[in-house]
């Protein structure tokens, strides 16, 4: 082979050999920039899938599902309460979501007792519920102040105070459940078998009592409570377990606790303020749409709406009591005076600091009362 032939065949095979090479190369390259985007992707599109699925229940997505809400309570369903508060608001919150909420009422215990409203609802046998705070001892101390003797002035601002309260002193009672507004019952009133103008006239008495509170109003006035629930308030009455009770004109009317007792005396001696609650599971269940319309119709603006509703409803009651009571020649209703009322006052102040005492040092009992004092002045002027 000559010298020409030989540095051809060298060029030739060193040429054959960079494209192998270049080749390889390439297919590497190519193999690392699919694999690449391949190996990233598959946690990205599971962490898409995981994020959508944990949203639904935190109100991220509406799927436009309707929802069906059981409402318990333990007052009667003819109470005034329940025909101008608690079946108006409801019924707002379905036109509001425009009847994607739908709302049963169980009324009277019917879904569960008054003492079982608080498990019904953490546990969600309950979405809804009505609850006192002084039939759950413990669990709401600040929140209790709402059934202090001779604290507010009428019942819609007690409302609006109540509310206020509830969110600058007693949040951390609420925090298992959403807070969706609170209600006041009308003045309570004494109804019973023995007359009753001043405060000394009430010892030695047996009394019903419905609450911590009330129990201490009766202990401080010398009475004697006794513990009837407001189905049996009537039945016990006749039967002569207790001399009185102190009740709205409402319940007096409702319960039929009119026929049964002849001396009444109005006083607005306490009002009793209680917590309108959600589950926190199913209030988190819910789009965010149709949580901020069911809050529009609560909170303290329709809490003092549906507040005064029940007040003149109220006043229809008494009317029905007043006629009632004259069919039956019973002596009219006794309104106490300006002067015994502060009898009154003076005789139940111990009650307060006895709430404040119970409270300990380390809660703000006199701070929450102190406070009180001054949203009575602000709402009142309004």
């Amino acid at each position: 082979m000559n010298k020409k032939r030989l540095a051809l065949l060298v060029l030739l095979m060193v040429a054959l050999g960079l494209a192998v090479l270049l080749a390889g190369c390439g297919e590497a390259e190519e193999t690392t920039t699919t694999a690449a985007p391949s190996t990233t992707a598959a946690p990205t599109t599971t962490s898409v899938v995981e994020t959508s699925t944990t949203a639904g229940p935190t109100t991220t997505v509406d799927e436009g599902k309707t929802y069906e809400l059981k409402f318990a309570y333990g007052t009667p369903s003819r109470a005034s309460l329940v025909t101008a508060y608690l079946v108006p608001w409801t019924d707002s919150i379905t036109q509001a979501t425009n009847g994607r909420v739908k709302i049963t009422h169980y009324g009277e215990n019917s879904l569960v007792k008054s003492e079982q409203l608080l498990d019904a609802v953490l546990s969600g046998a309950a979405d809804i519920a009505l609850l006192e705070p002084e039939y759950n001892a413990g669990v709401f101390p600040i929140s209790e102040v709402g059934s202090l003797p001779m604290l507010f002035p009428n019942a819609v601002v007690a409302a609006k105070v109540y509310w206020d309260i509830i969110q600058e002193y007693a949040k951390d009672e609420w925090k298992d459940l959403q807070v969706l507004g609170v209600t006041v019952i009308s003045g309570a009133q004494y109804a019973g078998n023995k007359e009753v103008k001043l405060p000394a006239d009430l010892k030695g008495m047996r009394m019903r009592s419905g609450g911590k509170v009330e129990t201490w109003i009766l202990d401080t006035l010398g009475a004697t409570p006794v513990e009837i629930s407001t189905g049996d308030l009537a039945t016990s009455m006749e039967r002569g377990l207790a001399d009185g009770a102190f009740v709205s004109y409402s319940l007096m009317l409702s319960t039929g606790l009119k026929d049964v007792t002849k001396f009444r005396t109005e006083g607005d001696f306490f009002y009793r303020c209680w917590v309108l609650v959600m589950n926190k599971d199913r209030w988190a269940s819910l789009p965010a749409a149709v949580q901020e319309a069911i809050m529009s119709m609560s909170g303290q603006e329709a809490a003092a709406k549906y507040t005064d509703a029940n007040e003149k409803a109220t006043l229809g009651a008494k009317k029905a009591v007043e006629g009632s009571d004259k069919g039956q020649g019973k002596p009219p209703i006794y309104v106490l005076s300006a002067e015994e009322r502060a009898q009154w006052q003076q005789a139940l102040m111990p009650v307060w600091d006895k709430w404040v005492q119970s409270l300990g040092a380390d809660k703000p009992g006199q701070a929450v009362i102190d406070r009180i004092a001054e949203l009575v002045k602000k709402y009142s002027a309004q």
